[in-house]
């Protein structure tokens, strides 16, 4: 990224050609939402597949550079613009780290699944949003769901079964549900049963 002047920086982004057209949107209606939203200005190529972000913000550069690349790998814009919240995060996942490029069609079924049912269970299941395009896999969520969505993913990455996936799923989901139960159990167990009614009329 570099700052052309005292107000504005400037970052261009590389876009598969296929997903330039998602960008722009009908008659250019999305690209202006996505401004809009970001708070900036995107100059697009569509020959090159070069699309360049223009904000006055470092801070809002980041998040917005984060929202361009998750359209680039595949997520819808609605979905995408989460990242512009500080509470989202975007995890990818190169498959070339895996496999060599003529095995990316069957990594990408085994986390896609029949007719997309492994992808929604993996989602269901962890809370996070999952992204299969080209060479990777793109997750959004909040921080601990996308934790949870990339060990899975790359469990089914290295060969383990759908269900060993969901079973760790299960497995992490009823242990984040026992630690809440214990933590709400031990600030209780601070207050005597004077100090609880009396916590609760001053909420």
């Amino acid at each position: 990224m570099k700052k052309e002047d005292s107000q504005e920086y400037v970052y261009t982004i590389k876009v598969p050609m296929q997903r330039v057209a998602v960008i722009i949107g009908k008659q250019g209606q999305t690209k202006k939402e996505l401004e809009d939203l970001m708070k900036c200005e995107l100059e697009i190529n569509s020959q090159e597949g070069d699309v360049t972000i223009i904000c006055d913000d470092a801070i809002k550069m980041y998040n917005n550079t984060l929202v361009i690349k998750a359209i680039a790998r595949g997520f819808n814009p609605d979905k995408a613009v989460l990242l512009l919240s500080d509470s989202y995060i975007l995890e990818i996942i190169e498959l070339n780290d895996y496999v060599s490029e003529n095995q990316y069609p069957r990594l990408r079924s085994r986390v896609i699944g029949t007719k997309g049912s492994t992808r929604a269970t993996l989602e269901e299941k962890s809370g996070a949003m999952i992204s299969i395009f080209g060479k990777t896999i793109a997750i959004i969520g909040k921080i601990e769901e996308v934790s949870l969505a990339k060990y899975a993913v790359e469990m089914l990455l290295k060969g383990a079964k759908q269900t060993s996936a969901y079973k760790y799923l299960d497995a992490r989901m009823a242990d984040n549900i026992k630690t809440q139960l214990e933590s709400k159990e031990y600030f209780y167990q601070k207050f005597e049963d004077k100090d609880i009614d009396e916590f609760k009329k001053d909420d």
